[in-house]
């Protein structure tokens, strides 16, 4: 106890405590001259000294990428998360950008359960719509063992929350249904889980590796979360048609561009879709 008052001390003494202690007063602190690893050191330090979640906000994704590197090297990794930018500049629509997603949603998720982390992130990617609080938590829900599921009704939600089946499950937002087997992989967890239904009761529930598919713990329940910031309902497809109809016209796209993407959105494939499209859903 002694030792602990007496370094809680030479704490107070030092530029590092007193930024501690003026931020636990809840005073504006403004701090310059801070060079490269000095930066994610320092917000290491006040971190490690928080109960709740921070959030580290760099001008451009590629300060925010080598920030976020250099914290995950003074903190234990699983502690720090990035929240990536979409990238709209492609002038493909259909390049499919499932990693920036998930990790969105990775953070996102953690963020509502109220999980002490550091979450690194730039000013384009603050500045980007995402889904709304109400929506994630309207799609969002726990499976546990013992609870009854229907294979075909579940199949249809996961679809609607953006997951894709698939006949193996190896990446986050993906799902498979085989027989009495049901894998699911949620875009916060770091591995998938594996269901094992008696009829339509779950029977068992583990973790387990996607690239071995073997198993590697029995679990209780866990979480299942959205796959997309786009939950495609039928009336936001409708409103997405028509918008997209709307617009196109206005720039008078030629119709090689249009169609497929008409297609796309008509179709539901809406996971490849680019996200500079969201505003018309």
């Amino acid at each position: 106890m002694k030792r602990t008052i007496e370094s809680a001390l030479r704490l107070q003494k030092t530029p590092a405590g007193k930024i501690l202690a003026a931020l636990e007063q809840g005073q504006h602190v403004t701090l310059r001259g801070l060079q490269e690893a000095a930066k994610s050191f320092l917000m290491s330090h006040i971190f490690s000294r928080q109960t709740r979640p921070l959030i580290a906000v760099l001008p451009t994704e590629k300060e925010a990428l080598t920030f976020y590197q250099d914290c995950r090297v003074f903190l234990d990794q699983s502690h720090v998360l990035r929240y990536p930018a979409w990238n709209i500049m492609t002038t493909d629509f259909l390049v499919p950008q499932k990693e920036t997603a998930m990790d969105r949603l990775r953070v996102l998720t953690h963020l509502l359960q109220g999980r002490k982390m550091l979450v690194v992130t730039s000013l384009p990617a603050l500045i980007q719509n995402c889904i709304p609080r109400s929506v994630f938590e309207e799609y969002s829900f726990t499976l546990a063992m013992g609870d009854t599921i229907d294979g075909e009704s579940l199949a249809e939600k996961l679809v609607l929350m953006g997951y894709t089946r698939q006949t193996l499950v190896e990446e986050r937002g993906d799902f498979s249904i085989r027989g009495h087997i049901v894998d699911l992989f949620p875009p916060h967890s770091p591995t998938p889980f594996r269901m094992e239904r008696m009829g339509d009761e779950i029977e068992s529930i583990r973790r387990f590796d996607s690239v071995s598919q073997r198993s590697i713990e029995e679990i209780v329940d866990f979480q299942i979360t959205a796959a997309s910031e786009l939950i495609l309902t039928e009336n936001r497809r409708k409103m997405a048609g028509r918008n997209t109809r709307i617009r196109a016209t206005d720039l008078e796209l030629p119709r090689r561009i249009k169609d497929p993407l008409m297609e796309t959105i008509d179709s539901g494939l809406l996971a490849s879709l680019n996200p500079m499209y969201l505003p018309l859903f």
